[in-house]
C-alpha cells in the first residue's frame, strides 16, 4: 500500500544503517527529497546532515529506520534522539514490515531486504527481482501478489576483493575494474572477472531460477552502490533498470502502511 493512499502525506526521515554506512533521506510527499550518506565510523556528523537537510518549510513528524548494523545504529540511535527529542521507529520491530513473508517469521529477515522489494513491487505492481550490489549483495523475489519470497545473499564485490587478499598468499589486493575479456591471463585481471562476472552470473542464474519458480520471468530492478558497474556488462535483457534509494523508500513506505493500518 502506497503513500497515495494517504489523504495527507507526512513528511519524515528515512534511515538505512549499513555495514560501512548510513544513508538517510527527508521524505517528502512520499518523494525522497534531500539525501546524504554518513560513515558508520562517522556518526557526529548527524546532527548536522539533520540541520542541511531540514529547514522551516521541511518539518518532519517521525524518524524511521531499518538497520543490518547493530553497533552503528545503537550509537547513531542515541545521537539522533538526543538532538531531535524524537523517537527512532524501527521497521520490524515498532512497525510492521511493509510485505507479508513467506515461510518464515518475519524476525528472521533483513528489514532492509523486505523494505527494498516493498518499494520495488509497489513501483512495477508485478513480480519481480530486486538485487542490492552493495557492502552484500542479495538477490530477492517477490511474487504477484506483493509477497516476499527471499532469495539469496553474497558477499559484495568489495567484500570479495578484500578476503581474497587478506586470506590468500599471493593473491593482491586489486581495483575493481571492468575485465576487458571473459578469459583473463594476469592475476588482476582473472580476480576482477571472477568477483564482477560471477556476481552478474550470478545474478542470471538466480533470476532464472525465480523464473521457474514464478512461472513468468520477472523484471529485474538493480541497486546498491555497485549496481552500476553490474549492470554495464549484464547480459542483454536481464536488468529492467537501476532504481536508487528503494530500501529509504521502501522505510517510508513501512511507515506509511503503517499510519493507514
Amino acid at each position: 500500500m502506497s503513500s497515495a493512499d494517504l489523504d495527507k502525506i507526512p513528511s519524515i526521515i528515512a534511515i538505512d544503517c549499513g555495514n560501512t554506512s548510513i544513508d538517510i533521506a527527508l521524505v517528502r510527499e512520499g518523494d525522497v527529497s534531500k539525501k546524504s550518506k554518513v560513515s558508520a565510523d562517522d556518526i557526529n556528523t548527524l546532527p548536522t546532515v539533520l540541520d542541511d537537510m531540514t529547514d522551516d518549510d521541511d518539518r518532519y513528524e517521525a524518524i524511521v529506520a531499518c538497520s543490518v548494523n547493530d553497533e552503528a545504529f545503537d550509537d547513531a540511535r542515541v545521537t539522533i534522539e538526543n538532538y531531535t527529542k524524537m523517537k527512532i521507529q524501527v521497521v520490524g520491530t515498532d512497525i510492521p514490515l511493509p510485505l507479508p513473508i513467506a515461510g518464515a517469521e518475519p524476525n528472521t529477515t533483513g528489514a532492509d531486504r523486505v523494505c527494498a522489494a516493498a518499494a520495488a513491487y509497489d513501483e512495477l505492481g508485478k513480480p519481480c527481482v530486486i538485487a542490492d550490489f552493495g557492502s552484500a549483495i542479495t538477490i530477492d523475489c517477490v511474487d504477484a501478489d506483493g509477497q516476499f519470497l527471499g532469495g539469496a545473499i553474497m558477499p559484495g564485490l568489495g567484500m570479495s576483493a578484500q578476503t581474497l587478499a587478506a586470506r590468500t598468499s599471493k593473491l593482491p589486493q586489486i581495483e575493481l575494474v571492468e575485465p576487458k575479456s571473459i578469459l583473463m591471463t594476469t592475476t588482476e585481471g582473472a580476480i576482477a572477472n571472477g568477483i564482477i562476472n560471477g556476481a552478474r552470473h550470478a545474478l542470471r542464474g538466480f533470476t532464472e531460477a525465480y523464473a521457474t519458480e514464478l512461472g513468468m520471468w520477472p523484471e529485474v530492478l538493480l541497486t546498491g552502490s555497485d549496481a552500476s558497474i553490474i549492470s554495464e556488462g549484464a547480459d542483454p535483457g536481464i536488468v529492467s533498470s537501476i532504481v536508487e534509494d528503494l530500501t529509504l523508500r521502501g522505510v517510508a513506505m513501512a511507515y506509511y502502511k503503517y499510519l493507514i493500518d
